[in-house]
């Protein structure tokens, strides 16, 4: 039976919180991005915004003439169309692209770690979507965000190779996953929050294998004198982790920042609002991939931010009811950004190391008389000093 989306509003948000202006303009990208094609209009019933009938009146009105204005038609819904139905033979097509991916990345890493990758993810996504074409979709939403940092060399062209990498896996995966039921949101994609953690846990693993098999990493992590600036890194690691998966979905736990929504509003009255993860994983992949004297670790850790900017990408890709061009435009104008953002912090993250390094030179440098600074003592006290000759220790 054909089948179309519709688009309501609880009745108390419309009361309190949304201006008619706020409905049009969410009545709208449910248009343009969510395949929505019937509005449930609620009116005003309370006095909390202002006069109600008169904001009701104005919230339709302003809502058929813009829709007409971009182009749509205003009316009752007289033609339901048909339900999409995917071509087998394409269809397996697609999946072969995503199988080859997986074995790309196989390749990438050492013998025979590759195998248990890829077995484990084939596994995983079975568990997680089931044995079917959901599964596959899942393959690629992990695989491709990866693939392309783990490949190409680490210079700043990587980050446009990576992603147009993992444009191709996300029309991969829109081609497996789309049907009648993904297509109408019916079905959502399983394993979103795999999507934010296993490709930048793949990444770590892939590039940390190019130097020693896992007993020797634990060895060394074992043995390793911790300092008080590795604990920092990985407390900013875990919370920079669950800080992603904490905003992930329509009703985050830790909410959108004022700037974030300034910033979403000023991008979305122009283009389709990019990725918020994205704006912010290109610039810290292209300062990992233009600084090659930085320590390994340092550029390792932004690259991780790069690869789950490519994850968004393929994110993007996976909401199937969102048309491609939507997709294609939101993941352009996310790249285009967030190398702007890049050319800027990279000159500057630059100049900051140059100064750092002097700073901690002249710290360490000795004094005039060729002696290095002796430590303080307690406030009051004389600064300790070694005995003279003669004197007892």
């Amino acid at each position: 039976m054909p089948t179309v989306r519709l688009l309501s509003f609880n009745q108390d948000y419309v009361n309190r919180r949304l201006r008619p202006a706020d409905l049009v303009d969410k009545y709208l990208l449910a248009v343009e991005e969510r395949n929505v094609r019937l509005l449930y209009l609620r009116p005003y019933t309370t006095n909390e915004l202002g006069d109600p009938v008169a904001n009701t009146e104005t919230m339709v009105r302003d809502l058929a003439a813009t829709l007409v204005a971009q182009g749509y038609q205003v009316g009752p819904l007289t033609d339901l169309g048909t339900d999409y139905e995917p071509a087998p033979f394409w269809r397996a097509l697609a999946a072969l692209g995503v199988l080859a991916g997986l074995a790309l990345l196989a390749l990438r890493f050492p013998a025979p770690w590759g195998a248990v990758v890829a077995g484990l993810l084939l596994l995983g996504s079975a568990a997680v979507a089931g044995p079917d074409w959901d599964a596959l979709a899942l393959v690629a939403a992990l695989v491709f965000p990866v693939l392309g940092f783990l490949t190409f060399r680490e210079r700043w062209p990587a980050l446009f190779y990576s992603t147009a990498l993992s444009l191709a896996g996300a029309l991969l995966l829109a081609a497996v996953g789309s049907e009648r039921d993904t297509l109408l949101a019916i079905r959502p994609f399983a394993g979103v929050g795999l999507t934010l953690v296993v490709p930048p846990a793949l990444f770590l693993a892939g590039y940390m294998l190019r130097f020693h098999g896992p007993a020797a990493w634990v060895k060394r992590l074992w043995n390793a004198e911790v300092r008080v600036g590795h604990v920092a890194l990985a407390l900013m690691g875990v919370a920079a982790l669950a800080l992603v998966l904490l905003r992930r979905g329509n009703e985050p736990v830790i909410g959108v920042s004022q700037f974030e929504l300034t910033l979403r509003q000023l991008l979305g009255e122009h283009f389709a609002r990019p990725r918020f993860k994205e704006l912010i994983g290109h610039p810290l992949a292209l300062v990992g991939l233009s600084l090659p004297a930085w320590p390994t670790w340092l550029r390792v850790l932004l690259l991780t931010g790069g690869v789950v900017a490519q994850a968004s990408v393929l994110n993007s890709f996976s909401h199937y009811h969102t048309p491609l061009l939507v997709s294609l435009e939101r993941t352009g104008v996310a790249l285009l950004v967030g190398v702007v953002a890049g050319l800027v912090l990279v000159p500057l993250a630059a100049l900051a190391t140059r100064l750092l390094r002097a700073w901690l030179a002249g710290a360490d440098a000795p004094s005039a008389d060729g002696a290095y600074p002796e430590p303080a003592g307690p406030r009051g006290a004389p600064s300790p000093t070694a005995p003279s000759a003669g004197e007892r220790p």
